[in-house]
């Protein structure tokens, strides 16, 4: 009866071809290990996003990349500079963890004289929180041959935005950062991977452990990316489920999978709505998140905010 609009897994289910193979071959699956090394499943990554091979790393979700290995890419950088605001743990990573000295840039104004400053910069792109797409290429462009880049593209294939993957594969100071759990529906599989120079990602692969890749998440992901057709039809869907939750509560549409509902009463809102068991993630500004969720779910969530505060609704 939960409502958990306070993350941005994905709406809709996993490929039907990738549930079909998970139950055809299940106790199969469950009983052989992995390989040590994913490379079934890099190698099939690599042709579908038409990477040469030894420049994508797979690893068991973004997070774990971004904990295992953005520490070793920025280990001889000193200052890093993040969007403000941005995915929390890499505030966190970089300034409390490594002990770097961080500068926050507005999202509005990530211009190249804001960035020089820092010896490393991470960029999401389109931002989480805010689905904010940024111009990730005017960034490479401008980018030094001191300065590091990392680029989380977690949530791009929702937008139509170029991605800088071809960029990192041939530039040794940039990498980018993906998650398959997200934007193929198997964020309990978890999955991701990063693109980079090969001598780049020579560098970062030791910092994972043996065998990362469960084999359901190995299976799953190469039949997932089999359907591209499927997905860029759940994209398609996504934007036009966005567009009806945002147009009946009054807020405002984001690039990616949620919509952000500004309210001066924000954090006293979501706890209301946390006492009708729908969660929303309270951004800590003023603004809720809230993300895309299959019919049902949105209008019951649709319902209740209308509910709580008449004002959300069309005049």
């Amino acid at each position: 009866s939960q409502v958990r609009a306070d993350v941005l897994d994905a709406w809709f289910p996993p490929a039907p071809r990738v549930l079909s193979v998970l139950s055809r071959h299940l106790a199969t699956i469950c009983n052989t290990s992995p390989e040590v090394e994913p490379v079934s499943l890099r190698r099939a990554i690599a042709s579908w996003r038409g990477l040469p091979e030894d420049s994508v790393l797979v690893g068991p979700g973004a997070s774990s990349l971004i904990h295992s290995c953005l520490p070793k890419f920025v280990a001889d950088c000193r200052h890093a500079a993040v969007l403000d605001p941005t995915y929390s743990e890499y505030p966190y990573l970089l300034e409390e963890r490594l002990g770097m000295r961080l500068c926050r840039i507005p999202e509005q104004l990530p211009d190249t004289e804001d960035l020089s400053g820092a010896d490393a910069l991470v960029v999401v792109n389109p931002n989480n929180p805010t689905g904010r797409v940024i111009d990730a290429q005017a960034i490479v462009a401008g980018l030094s041959s001191r300065q590091r880049l990392w680029v989380d593209e977690t949530y791009l294939e929702y937008t139509s935005a170029p991605s800088v993957e071809q960029v990192a594969a041939a530039q040794r100071n940039v990498v980018v950062c993906k998650s398959l759990s997200k934007t193929l529906a198997l964020s309990g599989l978890r999955i991701g991977y990063l693109v980079g120079h090969p001598e780049t990602l020579r560098t970062l692969a030791p910092e994972q452990h043996p065998w990362p890749i469960s084999l359901p998440a190995q299976v799953a992901t190469m039949a997932a990316i089999e359907d591209p057709t499927y997905y860029r039809n759940r994209y398609a869907d996504t934007r036009s489920a966005r567009k009806d939750l945002a147009e009946s509560l009054r807020a405002i549409q984001t690039e990616i999978n949620c919509v952000l509902l500004p309210r001066p009463d924000a954090t006293e809102f979501a706890r209301r709505l946390a006492q009708e068991n729908i969660f929303v993630r309270d951004l800590g500004n003023g603004m809720l998140r809230i993300a895309v969720r299959p019919r049902p779910e949105s209008w019951k969530m649709i319902q209740t905010i209308h509910r709580l505060d008449p004002s959300t609704m069309d005049p």
